[in-house]
């Protein structure tokens, strides 16, 4: 809580001292229909994915500075991060950033953190490579450690090394249901991975493997993961996007087909639909609004 509320203070500090503060409402919500295999549907702030919903205020600071405090809608019931906000963090946009904020690791696809720390952008001193390193640490039985993403948008490598990452719900949405996600004090001490991204016209096509090693508990498996997906990207046409998930310590696959459906400005209609093992898992319809 202190840390949180320092950094929330050095924010306010950096707008009383501006002399034209450009404060900007943002948000990204998903009210989400989850109808399961169990026949129960549910209405949620968050996807069974765990992209959940959110809104905070971004500011543009002097000279050139950004900070952005976030909150989350709705917390998902048993998550390991249980802090109200999603991120708050103070940065030089594309120099540096303190504060919590999104772990830079691959696509964000297989595996997505939030973490408190302090990341760096830089360059290799051989071949050019750009590169992201980050050192974090969230306290005891949380995420602490650091890591790094090398590479062009195209294709990167990501490693993190430490204590607890993964450990929250939404972490491994992709093949792990929410409801299963470990408690506080559990997750893995080393994740490495890779990912491509390739275009070809409106079709992106996202490639991903990642392997999770050294859990802290019989319920964080050793484990490689690997993930594609085609699509294209919600623009004001229809958006469809189909993926696939295989997890080497579980039997079988995941796959998942998802759709964009313009309403109106900044808001979509998105179903999504996923079969485990060759049979119906769930059906989502999500309204989304983002700002």
């Amino acid at each position: 809580m202190a840390r949180r509320a320092a950094l929330i203070l050095l924010a306010g500090a950096g707008v009383a001292q501006a002399q034209v503060p450009d404060v900007v409402v943002r948000a990204d919500t998903r009210l989400a229909y989850v109808l399961a295999d169990d026949g129960r549907p549910v209405v949620r702030w968050y996807d069974p994915l765990g992209r959940g919903s959110w809104a905070g205020l971004s500011f543009r600071l002097e000279p050139g500075l950004r900070a952005m405090v976030v909150q989350r809608i709705q917390r998902i019931p048993g998550n390991a991060d249980d802090d109200p906000l999603e991120h708050y963090y103070v940065e030089n946009p594309g120099a540096w950033r303190v504060g919590k904020q999104p772990l830079p690791f691959g696509a964000e696809t297989v595996f997505r953190d939030s973490v408190l720390g302090a990341r760096l952008e830089t360059q290799l001193a051989l071949g050019g490579l750009p590169a992201t390193v980050i050192l974090c640490d969230e306290g005891l039985n949380r995420p602490r450690g650091f890591g790094v993403r090398i590479g062009t948008d195209w294709m990167r490598l990501s490693a993190v090394s430490g204590d607890h990452f993964a450990q929250s719900a939404g972490s491994l949405g992709l093949f792990r249901d929410l409801q299963d996600a470990p408690k506080q004090g559990s997750g893995y001490r080393t994740i490495v991975g890779l990912d491509m991204t390739r275009s070809w016209g409106e079709w992106v096509v996202v490639g991903e493997v990642v392997a999770f090693r050294n859990g802290h508990g019989p319920d964080d498996p050793d484990r490689l993961v690997w993930d594609v997906s085609a699509g294209t990207p919600p623009t004001s046409r229809l958006g469809f996007k189909a993926g696939f998930t295989a997890d080497s310590a579980v039997r079988g696959g995941r796959l998942r087909l998802e759709g964009s459906v313009p309403m109106g400005k900044s808001v979509w209609l998105e179903p999504m639909v996923r079969f485990r093992d060759g049979t119906f898992h769930d059906l989502t319809v999500s309204m989304r609004l983002k700002l």
